[in-house]
């Protein structure tokens, strides 16, 4: 990206990614680096959808990309195109690959401020108006003490072997004025100080844990047996990955937020009786980034008579990643000056939206993004211009 595209009053966005060395984030530059050079129009998702006015979203050419890791990292400061050392904690899961060389800190509200100090440097140095911080670095363990239980206090004096680096990127991200996005299944956002620090700094809070397939198909298809009164009785997922998030989901206790964030839709919708609902998941290291997905489900006709479906998902994990990443940015940066605090208008891109979001059909969920955004809406569009 030239440095003419970047100046002043321009509609460019800061976007942030916690974990841009790894699978999703290298998925995420690879796509903006083709679309920047793509003629004629792209289909990035819901934000794309003939409803809404496209001149709202910032294109590919807009986005100023940069981040953070603990691998492949260089320098300590924020560059275009480039990733820089993140935060480390004894609290976050490794595989020992990792080279963590971040400076030392001592608690939660050191770290924040030091990551509130980068975004503030980087604003300033492309004269940035509107910044987000999207977290796609590895799933956290669950903490034995629920986030939500801990006070204000006790989060910013907590320690690195207390508390996953997330929460700290996110505090800072409020702090320096720009909003964040958690893609992943961490307990960063169920810390509820946060959303009302974000509601008074005016930026917005979205997540957790982008739904790219095989959970958005379960919520898909169970909302509809149920509305044709086939009720669920019995549902088994399974999934098989190779990239390097399978292989951390497979330590101890990595998997528990997942495979949760998984169940939560369809064991709320469907009123499946409790040990009917089975999530797998597992490493195959030979599959890679082909992450295929199994669901052997059973509902039952108004007699009780059985019926089956078998479901088969298989897809580039990081590409499809990269895509709703990205749909999820353009809606969040055009929600800029129009939202701030936790977005819970955003719930059809999770597994497990924040903020007591009842679960839905996507369908619904999308007629909820649709009544929040009437400033995104063409002149005269509704609901009824979409096909479906």
């Amino acid at each position: 990206m030239n440095d003419q595209s970047l100046q002043s009053g321009s509609r460019a966005v800061g976007l942030l990614v916690i974990g841009l060395a790894g699978a999703n984030g290298g998925a995420l530059l690879a796509a903006l680096d083709r679309l920047r050079n793509q003629v004629g129009d792209v289909g990035y998702g819901i934000s794309s959808l003939p409803v809404f006015k496209q001149s709202q979203f910032p294109s590919a050419a807009e986005l100023v990309v940069a981040g953070w890791d603990v691998r492949n990292a260089a320098g300590q400061e924020l560059e275009v195109g480039s990733v820089t050392t993140g935060l480390w904690t004894e609290a976050d899961t490794a595989l020992g690959d990792e080279t963590p060389e971040s400076p030392t800190w001592r608690s939660i509200d050191e770290a924040a401020d030091y990551v509130a100090g980068q975004i503030h440097d980087f604003k300033r140095g492309h004269s940035l108006q509107r910044v987000i911080v999207l977290n796609m670095s590895s799933p956290a363990r669950r903490l034995g003490r629920p986030l939500a239980d801990w006070s204000e206090h006790e989060v910013l004096k907590a320690s690195p072997a207390q508390l996953p680096s997330a929460i700290a990127y996110a505090l800072g991200a409020v702090r320096a004025g720009a909003s964040f996005v958690d893609f992943t299944p961490s307990e960063t956002l169920e810390w509820s100080a946060l959303w009302r620090m974000a509601e008074h700094a005016g930026v917005q809070l979205a997540g957790r844990d982008g739904s790219t397939g095989q959970t958005f198909l379960k919520a898909l298809i169970a909302s509809a047996l149920e509305m044709r009164g086939l009720h669920v009785a019995s549902w088994y997922s399974t999934n098989i990955l190779g990239n390097r998030d399978g292989a951390v989901l497979m330590l101890p206790g990595v998997d528990v937020t997942k495979q949760a964030d998984k169940a939560h839709a369809i064991e709320s919708m469907t009123g499946i009786a409790k040990g009917e609902h089975l999530v797998d998941i597992r490493y195959v290291a030979e599959l890679g980034d082909f992450k295929e997905a199994w669901d052997s489900v059973v509902a039952r006709d108004f007699l009780g008579n059985r019926v089956e479906l078998r479901l088969n998902w298989k897809a580039e994990d990081s590409p499809l990643a990269a895509q709703l990443a990205l749909d999820l940015v353009r809606m969040v940066a055009a929600g800029f000056g129009h939202h701030s605090g936790l977005r819970r208008d955003l719930a059809i891109y999770f597994k497990h939206p924040i903020g007591d979001v009842v679960p839905r059909s996507p369908m619904e969920h999308l007629n909820e993004l649709l009544a929040a955004n009437g400033h995104l809406l063409r002149e005269g569009a509704t609901r009824r211009d979409l096909p479906w």
